[in-house]
């Protein structure tokens, strides 16, 4: 089941890997904090600032942009320096945003700053999956699903830091100034446990090399960059020593895999959002739950969303990446059906707690996959991949919205599970993956590759 023999990497790393494990989950934690201070910071900003629910939404979805341009500077500081360089760089754009926040003398100031701290969130999701895909790899387990517990249980912590610097202080400024702080002392972490050198080659990251269509080494001397340039890819004459059919073959299924792990990502974030966005309005309007009940369905989702974390990877290592993934599109697709189908409190409590298992489990199998997809190259992929987080949060958030309200609402979360539902064909390809195969991962683009451009 592991795609590395633990250990086989020890002489290319500068530190051991109890250091990576606690670099990569430190990353995760202090994402998480900020995620949810900044986010549960904003009623109270809305308040001080008299911002209406359009232009609250009108920042939000700038912000969201934003943290996917965050993710594409990710992927440019990983290709030309590292990803422990890029998490570093973003943990420090998210401190200095908060911070800026929290003592904003003008509108002008607030928003500049959110919007800074989207390009810091999206740098920082990026290089923190990057990351947490080379630990896995160095320690021959898999390790995420519990790095994304770490970063859930945080989003916790935030909620409850905002709460009680309001209920002691009167305002937010402890909580930001806080969590400001403790992005600094994760960034300084970050620099002194996360790896630089490529966990796959044991070389420092090749300047300018780049992965263009996928499976293909995109050489600019030449113009590459064509569907026709990905069936002969350069990745393919360094692990065959030769170009044709085989090569072919395996560009067809590395994309397959690569559509797999980008529609997973996109619908876990199209449910995720869908649910955080519209699951208590749901509750309250459209089957008249008290209002002391209402948010009790999101605190049952994200209740199961962290218990599926903390059982991925046991999971994963029992019964395989594939075998789980599929089993978590079911579950999901099924929590859809209750909410939708079944016009009851309990059912969708219930139905929120299942798409809160899907959620929780698909995401970091998602990534994982996608690190062992091209694995001499995984920082470039997982920050392509990450780009469909923000899709998904975009489309989940706004669609159902626009679809329905009130107790409409429940059949618009059919969406997302007849999504799931119709991704399940392709995560058969998963299983010809690296990881899910068995397959060494270091033996696929162990060559070294010549620098190239686009």
């Amino acid at each position: 089941m592991n795609n590395v023999q633990p250990g086989s990497l020890e002489r290319t790393s500068a530190f051991p890997l109890s250091h990576n494990i606690l670099g990569a989950a430190v990353v995760y934690l202090v994402q998480g904090l900020g995620y949810a201070t900044i986010m549960t910071s904003l009623p109270s900003f809305s308040s001080k600032w008299s911002l209406s629910e359009m232009t609250v939404s009108l920042v939000l979805l700038v912000t969201v942009l934003l943290a996917a341009v965050g993710s594409v500077v990710a992927n440019a500081v990983a290709v030309r320096a590292s990803s422990r360089a890029a998490a570093v760089w973003g943990l420090s754009v998210e401190a200095a945003a908060l911070f800026t926040v929290a003592i904003a003398p003008a509108l002008s100031v607030f928003f500049g700053a959110v919007f800074v701290f989207g390009v810091g969130l999206g740098m920082v999701d990026a290089a923190q999956n990057m990351q947490g895909v080379r630990v896995e790899k160095r320690a021959g387990k898999a390790l995420l699903g519990r790095f994304y517990a770490v970063a859930t249980a945080a989003t916790i912590c935030g909620a409850l830091l905002v709460s009680a610097s309001i209920a002691l202080h009167g305002s937010v400024f402890m909580a930001l100034a806080t969590v400001a702080v403790l992005d600094v002392v994760g960034a300084l972490v970050a620099s002194r446990t996360l790896e630089v050198r490529d966990t796959v080659t044991g070389r420092p990251p090749a300047q300018g090399h780049t992965v263009g269509t996928l499976g293909a080494e995109v050489d600019g001397a030449s113009g590459v960059g064509s569907a026709a340039t990905a069936e002969v890819a350069t990745a393919d004459v360094g692990a065959t020593g030769a170009t044709g059919h085989g090569a072919i073959d395996r560009d067809k299924i590395r994309f397959a895999i690569y559509a797999a792990v980008a529609m997973i990502v996109f619908l876990a974030y199209v449910m995720d959002s869908s649910v955080s966005a519209w699951s208590t309005m749901y509750m309250q309007e459209g089957l008249g739950a008290a209002a002391s009940i209402a948010p009790f369905a999101y605190a049952v989702y994200q209740g199961a969303v962290l218990f599926a974390r903390l059982v991925t990877d046991a999971l994963e290592q029992r019964i395989g990446l594939t075998m789980l993934a599929k089993i978590s599109i079911i579950v999901g697709a099924l929590g859809s059906v209750v909410v939708a189908l079944v016009p009851a409190v309990w059912a969708a409590i219930l139905g929120f707690g299942l798409t809160g298992l899907a959620a929780g489990a698909l995401v970091p199998l998602a990534f994982s996959a996608a690190g062992n997809l091209l694995p001499g190259r995984s920082d470039e992929i997982i920050a392509r991949v990450n780009l469909f987080n923000y899709f998904g949060a975009l489309i989940g958030a706004v669609m159902l919205g626009l679809i329905a309200q009130g107790r409409g609402l429940g059949l618009a979360f059919l969406i997302p599970g007849i999504g799931l539902l119709l991704a399940l064909p392709l995560v058969r390809s998963l299983a010809r993956s690296p990881k899910s195969a068995g397959e060494p991962a270091h033996t696929a683009e162990s060559a070294e590759a010549k620098p190239n451009h686009v």
